[in-house]
């Protein structure tokens, strides 16, 4: 450990994808099978069977997927537009993004055999099932039914010494483009390989698949975890019962972090599932008030109704 840290503290400018180290962790760990292979059978879709769909169209292809989809649901699906704060208005956005991946899907010829995939899956975690390719070294993960993944929000909460309301953070359901975004933040700041393979319908309800590299190692202790980050430029931040790290340099913060979304590997402590995201309007200001930016306490009123909780 004392070696990977000290090549972490020589690349301390992590935003500079050339020289983060955990990039350079990855690619020695990518060199197994080449990325974003996927078995030939994932092809079509229970309602839709793409006979005509081209080789790179097959799910193997998946390269710049995640950004194509996320921006066909803003131009077409209203992703562009700030997420909803109230239930009914989440809840319609979520079914418009949803529907506009169904669509994205089947115009890029993505749309995959359900049934297949479906019949390989274990249960996984809070977010997906899976499933280990072990020809590849990777694994395909396909989201519950008609949910994608988990979004960080804040919600204030009262603090008991001050009696004053101060921001806490916790994991919501995401919106459609929410999740393709978290996943390319997390391709991008780390190196790795999330790409998107394509979604299927499976008794009326809407998955997605994509896959990750099955990376081999332990998890990491809560100090290891804390050295790499702060060796790459971010803060703890500490502020109700959920705390994340933040860099002020490129306004990133990732959430999810504790022991079992970190493997220490050969060649250092590497993040697999953690939620990097870019925090933008009450998020943002939320976390400028947990470190300090934003001193004060916040305007009076009662404490709002939670939207979600974490599953």
């Amino acid at each position: 450990m004392a070696e990977s840290r000290s090549c972490l503290r020589q690349h301390r400018t992590a935003f500079e994808r050339e020289n983060n180290c955990i990039l350079a962790a990855r690619r020695q760990q990518a060199a197994g099978p080449t990325k974003n292979q996927l078995d030939s059978k994932l092809v079509g879709s229970d309602h839709c069977k793409n006979e005509g769909a081209s080789e790179s169209t097959r799910g193997e292809d998946a390269p710049g997927a995640l950004q194509a989809a996320a921006d066909d649901l803003r131009r077409n699906a209203g992703a562009d537009q700030p997420t909803p704060a109230d239930a009914s208005s989440f809840h319609e956005a979520l079914r418009r993004q949803a529907v506009g991946l169904f669509n994205w899907a089947r115009g890029s010829g993505r749309l995959l055999n359900g049934a297949d995939i479906l019949a390989r899956a274990q249960q996984g975690g809070q977010e997906h099932r899976l499933y280990e390719d072990a020809a590849r070294q990777r694994y395909v993960k396909i989201t519950h039914p008609d949910q994608f993944g988990l979004y960080p929000e804040s919600v204030p909460v009262l603090d008991r010494g001050t009696q004053q309301l101060v921001p806490s953070f916790r994991l919501r359901k995401a919106l459609p483009a929410e999740y393709l975004d978290r996943l390319q933040a997390h391709n991008d700041l780390f190196g790795d390989d999330h790409p998107l393979h394509g979604a299927f319908v499976h008794e009326g309800r809407l998955h997605t698949v994509i896959s990750q590299p099955a990376l081999k190692g332990e998890p990491a202790s809560a100090r290891e975890i804390f050295d790499t980050m702060r060796d790459n430029g971010f803060e703890v931040v500490r502020s109700g019962n959920t705390p994340f790290f933040y860099r002020p340099d490129d306004n990133t913060a990732v959430f999810d972090g504790h022991e079992g979304n970190f493997l220490k590997t050969a060649v250092g402590v590497l993040p697999i599932d953690v939620i990097p995201v870019h925090p933008e309007g009450e998020l943002l200001d939320a976390i400028r008030e947990a470190r300090g930016e934003n001193p004060g306490p916040p305007p009076p009123g009662p404490v709002p109704t939670p939207r979600s909780s974490q599953g």
